[in-house]
């Protein structure tokens, strides 16, 4: 049926959009809710993430830190007193250049210190550890091992590297000649290795996971200067409130997101339908 121009003009002339714009007011305060409460739950990720970041720090810091006092401790035990800054040096210079990181260069040392008594001994054999390993493929500490074994009498110990030595070879050789053979053989493989592509992502690695250790030193330090003026406890609280903070914040947000998925028809009428 067709209505009438009188009844069409009846009909606009009466229409109300109060509650049109009603729903658009609140619509948009909803909207106005809803990216306000994704930015505070993004920032909450974020301090989450600095704190983690921080825990790490803390602890790659810490666990580096253990392993050279325990080195530095065994060098002293055989008279070489070099000292735990001295080492964090030297391991942090050869693992920038040839993209190692701590982790990898301390216990291959280790053995070869063990072994030779002689921090400058241990130096030659690692430079040399670092070039069998990048040019046989082997894994560092394994060939500081079998180099620490080699230089104890045990030369067969290097045949299960792949080195190119027969058994009769390594059993006629003095250690010092097979030194020699191995020098000559694998020279400047290590950098080499470290200036390929793969070599260099290395290295970026070994420069981040130094970063981390930095950060990590200077987290220790504060807490330590704080510990000290007896404001411990105020680090420890801080920490605390932030966690709770945290979690109650994403609780909240989690009733609200409940509501929200309940009552939506109340947001938006005929959503449902």
């Amino acid at each position: 049926m067709k209505l009438s121009t009188q009844a069409e003009i009846a009909i606009l002339s009466s229409f109300n959009d109060k509650g049109i714009k009603k729903a658009q007011s609140s619509m948009g305060s909803f909207e106005k809710f809803a990216t306000s409460a994704a930015k505070k739950l993004a920032a909450l990720f974020t301090v989450d993430k600095v704190l983690t970041f921080t825990a790490d720090s803390v602890k790659a810091f810490t666990d580096i830190n253990r392993q050279l006092t325990v080195l530095n401790n065994s060098l002293a035990n055989q008279w070489l007193t070099i000292g735990v800054e001295k080492l964090d040096t030297y391991f942090g210079k050869l693992g920038e250049t040839f993209g190692k990181t701590k982790e990898q260069l301390i216990p291959a040392f280790r053995s070869l210190a063990n072994a030779t008594g002689s921090f400058t001994e241990s130096q030659n054999l690692m430079n040399l550890a670092l070039n069998v390993s990048a040019g046989t493929g082997k894994d560092l500490a394994q060939v500081a091992t079998a180099l620490a074994k080699a230089y104890g009498g045990q030369n067969t110990a290097l045949q299960r590297l792949g080195v190119g030595l027969s058994k009769a070879q390594l059993t006629g050789k003095s250690f010092a000649q097979i030194q020699a053979v191995l020098q000559e053989k694998f020279s400047s493989s290590a950098a080499i290795a470290a200036d390929t592509y793969a070599g260099k992502i290395d290295k970026i690695k070994v420069a981040f996971a130094n970063a981390k250790e930095t950060i990590g030193s200077g987290v220790v330090d504060l807490f330590t200067t704080l510990s000290k003026n007896g404001s411990m406890n105020n680090v420890t609280n801080m920490f605390d409130s932030i966690s709770k903070n945290i979690a109650d914040t994403l609780r909240g947000l989690g009733a609200i997101g409940a509501w929200i998925q309940a009552n939506g028809d109340l947001l938006m009428p005929g959503a449902k339908a």
